[in-house]
């Protein structure tokens, strides 16, 4: 990539622009009652934001985060390929967060029943209706765009004007995978935005990574939708054979899709290891 425009981006002020709208929009949530709706409304505006002032930075500062047309770098079989591999990294996360879940279950079998208790207890939002609809504006449209736009638009070309792009890679996408830590596993969020790095880099356009990304909370929505329906009302007490006829299927799936995810990243190594830097002209 030659377009050294991203360089007029300022860190700093994007990080302090975060913290401040972050604080602000919490007190906002606690002045104004929004009931069920609170969570995902403050996070709709939070990301909402965070778009505006990416694409306020693009414009006033003429960064341009695309070198490549989208036409000639992603034929129709490189899409359906990138999207497997993105499902595949998504099926790895949800399983992992499942396998993980029914060993704590398994070990802590003693203290689930107080839990449970507990949490049926609680007025959880109610995933229906509104709340769906900001759900999927803010994971699938927002997020995507925004922190494809920061994280390898910008902070990912940093890196890669320093170091080798596998180093550019795995520091950049470290740090995405820490940003996700209360959202998601910092392991899945870590692989997929080495993916995501890896896509942007190979194709120099942008809206690959945020398609992708796109793509893939889609289908981390449509999992909140089927859990949402299947543990309607009151969460039932799992017997000893459910939990470990469920840590079963999900160790056995988990290690499946590893395997497969490591056979398919050792065979497109090469690829990887070639990867142009970007060099200052």
């Amino acid at each position: 990539m030659h377009d050294l425009s991203f360089k007029r981006f300022k860190l700093r002020w994007f990080i302090l622009y975060s913290i401040i709208g972050a604080i602000f929009i919490f007190f906002i949530g606690e002045a104004i009652p929004l009931g069920q709706y609170s969570g995902n409304i403050l996070t709709l505006v939070l990301g909402l934001s965070l778009v505006l002032y990416m694409l306020y930075q693009r414009s006033s500062h003429n960064i341009e985060f695309s070198e490549a047309s989208l036409q000639q770098e992603m034929p129709k079989n490189r899409w359906t390929r990138y999207i497997i591999f993105s499902f595949l990294i998504k099926i790895i996360g949800i399983v992992t967060v499942l396998t993980f879940g029914m060993v704590v279950i398994y070990f802590f079998q003693d203290h689930l029943e107080e839990v449970l208790g507990f949490i049926n207890n609680q007025e959880l939002a109610v995933m229906n209706g509104w709340n769906l609809v900001f759900l999927f504006i803010s994971i699938c449209i927002l997020a995507p765009i925004w922190e494809e736009l920061f994280f390898r638009g910008i902070l990912l070309r940093r890196f890669a004007m320093k170091w080798k792009a596998t180093t550019s890679i795995f520091v950049s996408s470290f740090i995405f995978g820490l940003m996700h830590i209360g959202g998601s596993s910092i392991f899945h969020a870590f692989l997929f935005g080495c993916f995501l790095a890896y896509a942007y880099l190979r194709t120099k356009n942008i809206w690959v990574s945020i398609v992708l990304h796109s793509v893939s909370n889609f289908l981390f929505f449509v999992t909140i939708l089927f859990l949402g329906d299947s543990s309607a009302g009151e969460i039932p007490m799992p017997s000893n054979d459910e939990i470990v006829s469920s840590l079963i299927i999900s160790s056995v799936l988990l290690v499946l899709s590893v395997v497969l995810f490591i056979f398919i990243v050792k065979k497109n190594w090469s690829k990887v290891r070639t990867l142009p830097k970007v060099e200052e002209l």
